[in-house]
């Protein structure tokens, strides 16, 4: 793989990174009830994200069916993505106020695009590793196989966590969601950085 095919994988970890972080940033702001503007913000990054995941993707596709999977996937989120704004807009414009985003429609898409994030994650570590492993790179291989699942069962643990803290005091709840926030944070860049090794790997700068 050449030096620009490279590029197109680190693009998508750029997406995933985006994706991240835009999850944090939303559950740091529900803390304080800014949920509309906040919400708004998130769903509007979230296209850029998945965005940059198809624009990454596109480049690599031919060299293993994960990549195309993940193509093809980050084309679906995108339109889930659009639909949730209208749904949100058209919660907005019935007056729903604080309620615009638990409508059961728009919680759904969010969910589909959590699901789709995990799959994007265990495809690229796929496709990484069936990649790396033609080029030398078993160690990195076999850590691309071994991490996704489990990482995948803490995060959801952490996501699931986070609004059930809400129920106890105020101050247990910001510690709960800045601890589980971060820890799910902490596990998909780490998922990244093993991504990027991968790409190394690829690249020929990182022998093992």
């Amino acid at each position: 793989m050449g030096k620009n095919h490279v590029g197109g994988l680190r693009v998508a970890v750029v997406g995933l990174v985006i994706i991240a972080l835009n999850t944090l940033a939303l559950q740091a702001v529900r803390m304080f009830e800014v949920l509309n503007f906040a919400e708004f913000a998130y769903i509007g990054v979230m296209i850029l994200a998945w965005i940059i995941i198809f624009l990454g993707t596109n480049s690599i596709r031919k060299y293993s069916p994960c990549f195309r999977r993940v193509n093809f996937l980050s084309m679906i989120m995108i339109i889930i993505v659009i639909i949730e704004v209208f749904l949100a807009l058209r919660n907005y414009k019935n007056n729903m106020g604080n309620q615009i985003f638990i409508d059961f429609s728009v919680m759904f898409m969010n969910y589909l695009t959590i699901l789709g994030m995990f799959y994007a994650y265990y495809k690229l570590l796929q496709g990484v590793a069936f990649l790396a492993k033609q080029n030398q790179g078993i160690k990195t291989a076999l850590k691309c196989e071994k991490k996704g699942i489990g990482s995948f069962v803490i995060i959801i643990f952490c996501y699931i966590l986070i609004p059930v803290s809400g129920m106890f005091s105020i101050y247990t709840e910001y510690i709960a969601t800045s601890v589980l926030g971060l820890i799910a944070l902490g596990i998909q860049l780490n998922l990244c950085m093993l991504l990027l090794a991968g790409f190394d790997v690829l690249r020929g700068r990182k022998k093992e």
